[in-house]
C-alpha cells in the first residue's frame, strides 16, 4: 500500500474520530433544565450550549484535520506532485499531533492535580493525538526509504555508465 493511500485511511480515520465525537456527544444531562434555568437567572451561558459547541468543536478539529489528510492523499496519488502533496501532509499530521498532545497533556496535568477535566473530551483528543503521531512516524520512514531508494538508484546509474 502506498502512502498516498496511507494518507487517505487516516483521513478518513480523524473523520470518523470527528463524526464520532460529535453524533456519540451527550448533549442532554438528566438535570440539565434545571441548570439552564439557574444560568439563565444568573445571565450565565447555559450548560447545553456549552455541551453544544464543545460537541461541534470535538467535529470540527479532527474532521478538519482528516479532511486536509484526504485532499493532500488524492493529490499525491499523481505521481508528478506526489512528493509535495505528501510534505503538506506531513505537515498537517504534525501540526494535529502537536496541537493534540499539547492540549491533552494540560488537560491530563489539570487531571492529575485534581482540577475538572471533560474525560470524554480528554478520550477524543488524545485519540487524535495517538492517529497523528502514528501518521507522522509512518511519514517519516516512507521519505527515509524513498531516500534511500533514490541514492541507490543513482549509484546503480552511475555504476552503469562506468
Amino acid at each position: 500500500m502506498s502512502m498516498p493511500q496511507i494518507t487517505i485511511i487516516f483521513g478518513f480515520t480523524l473523520i470518523a474520530i470527528g463524526l464520532t465525537a460529535y453524533f456519540g456527544s451527550d448533549l442532554k444531562s438528566k438535570d440539565s433544565d434545571a441548570q439552564n434555568v439557574s444560568a439563565a437567572e444568573r445571565g450565565e451561558e447555559d450548560s447545553s450550549s456549552k455541551k453544544k459547541r464543545s460537541a461541534i468543536t470535538g467535529l470540527a478539529i479532527p474532521g478538519a484535520f482528516g479532511v486536509l489528510l484526504l485532499i493532500s492523499g488524492a493529490v499525491a496519488l499523481k505521481e508528478s506532485v506526489r512528493k509535495h502533496a505528501m510534505h503538506v501532509a506531513v505537515l498537517v499530521g504534525t501540526l494535529g499531533a502537536v496541537a493534540t498532545i499539547g492540549k491533552g497533556g494540560f488537560d491530563l496535568f489539570k487531571l492529575v492535580s485534581g482540577q475538572d477535566v471533560n474525560g470524554r473530551a480528554l478520550t477524543f483528543v488524545l485519540l487524535m493525538a495517538t492517529v497523528c503521531t502514528v501518521f507522522v512516524v509512518l511519514c517519516i520512514k516512507s521519505f527515509i526509504s524513498a531516500r534511500k531508494q533514490r541514492e541507490l538508484e543513482e549509484t546503480t546509474a552511475s555504476q552503469a555508465k562506468a
